[in-house]
């Protein structure tokens, strides 16, 4: 009989949900919370646990594996974008996995993670953990995902789009620059911020929310556009700001439908030749 410790296995399959997880946020170019993050890894673990305890048939365990990765990516990062990510998660564990298996056979463990030890007075066997092999190869592992993910970014960076914008009645389609450094968002609902050049900004916006000179005091705005108004937390060279944002009636990237923030970038003329710098989670 093969005796299995259950604590070790949650440990295991934690961690490495953790970085499946923690991987997809990267390639999805979204803000990472440890706790979410966390919680859905732990979701991971206990359903692999229980895996190991309940015999499924093969459609039940492909449907019950589906269920489990959709649960995650909602705890995770929400329901926005609930395909793609967990698509992206999906591929995020095989790169992890394919290369943990990779490295086991190239170290010549054939009975893969654990290793088997049975004693002399009986034929059951304890599963272990072989910490000194598991902790590199699963830095190997972190390694090459995080190069795949850099490579991926990189090209995904130069990408340009067009973005249609409508606020108050009034549209304009502009050219989008995507980069995957804007991480700006909205605290409240985490919807990404797109960033505009004042002359873009000017053609659906009051001057005040195109100049950065907008105070909730001064009552300048309708009460329609008031309530859309979103504060927008980031850091500049000089040290932490906050930026004035919108949420516009509608908006569309590559003709896609997308749930965004706008907001006006001061003195910026241009980003690297386009009217707006858009959040690669758009693309």
């Amino acid at each position: 009989m093969q005796v299995i410790y259950l604590d070790v296995l949650i440990l295991i399959n934690f961690s490495m949900d953790f970085v499946s997880l923690f991987l997809t946020a990267r390639l999805m170019h979204t803000q990472a919370k440890v706790l979410p993050l966390a919680a859905a890894a732990l979701i991971g673990a206990v359903y692999e646990a229980v895996r190991v305890l309940i015999s499924y048939s093969l459609p039940l365990s492909i449907i019950s594996d589906a269920a489990c990765a959709v649960l995650m990516c909602v705890v995770a990062f929400g329901a926005g974008e609930l395909m793609r990510t967990t698509l992206t998660f999906c591929c995020a564990g095989i790169i992890i996995g394919g290369t943990m298996t990779a490295m086991y056979s190239l170290i010549g463990m054939e009975g893969g993670l654990f290793s088997e030890h049975r004693t002399s007075n009986t034929e059951s066997g304890a599963l272990q953990l072989p910490f000194g092999r598991y902790i590199p190869a699963i830095a190997l592992s972190v390694a090459f995902a995080f190069l795949l993910c850099r490579a991926l970014r990189s090209h995904l960076g130069k990408k340009r789009c067009s973005c249609r914008i409508t606020v108050g009645g009034r549209s304009i389609e502009v050219s989008g620059l995507c980069d995957s450094g804007n991480l700006l968002c909205d605290p409240l609902s985490g919807r990404p911020c797109i960033l505009l050049t004042p002359a873009s900004g000017a053609v659906l916006l009051p001057p005040e929310l195109c100049s950065g000179d907008y105070s909730p005091d001064s009552g300048s705005l309708s009460s329609a556009l008031s309530r859309r108004i979103r504060v927008i937390p980031m850091q500049t060279p000089s040290g932490n700001a906050l930026l004035t944002a919108v949420i516009p009636d509608s908006l569309s990237v590559c003709g896609r439908e997308r749930s965004a923030v706008i907001a006006v970038a001061p003195g910026r003329d241009n980003f690297g030749g386009a009217d707006a710098l858009i959040p690669a989670s758009l693309i």
